[in-house]
């Protein structure tokens, strides 16, 4: 009776093993497509903000070349004043404001593109960390696959051997 319990229990392990090996076999296979996924997504994703950093410094370097400009202008307009005291100054006073605004709407892009910019850095350092770790679960998973499937036919040889002798 003993020795049909104990082959009875080397089966059950026997079946335990080989159905965690198919099952993380499953799984195995759902991760690396995830990790693939993921990959590139983060190939993508880096493009992106290479294309976002170049988009945002050819806007800095616009902008700054509006601000110089809007300098000159602005000492050739209080010149303009002087020698134009009535008709020059009204007209300088509004060019200079509309041009003050679209340099305070050049510098609110500027901003906005270097939030994106720091989101998407920030974005993209996450999502490779979460691959990393991701690979390293999928790295872990396999070896205890090897595991289970070398104890199953462990098991398997164990209760023949067992069960002929017995």
């Amino acid at each position: 009776m003993r020795k049909l319990l104990t082959l009875l229990f080397i089966f059950l392990l026997m079946l335990g093993l080989f159905a965690g090996y198919l099952y993380l076999t499953d799984k195995i296979t759902a991760g690396s497509l995830k990790i693939a996924t993921g990959e590139k997504q983060i190939e993508e994703g880096e493009k992106e903000l290479a294309k976002g950093k170049a988009k945002l410094s050819n806007g800095e370097r616009n902008l700054s070349q509006a601000k110089s400009g809007y300098k000159s202008i602005k000492t050739i307009s209080y010149l303009s004043a002087v020698v134009m005291p009535f008709a020059g100054g009204v007209l300088t006073v509004a060019s200079s404001q509309a041009i003050g605004n679209k340099i305070s709407e050049g510098n609110q892009l500027v901003a906005r593109g270097q939030q994106k910019i720091k989101a998407g850095q920030s974005q993209l350092s996450e999502g490779k960390k979460e691959l990393s770790m991701g690979k390293e679960r999928l790295k872990k998973a396999e070896k205890i696959r090897i595991v289970c499937g070398v104890g199953a036919i462990i098991c398997a040889v164990l209760l023949i051997v067992l069960g002929f002798c017995w």
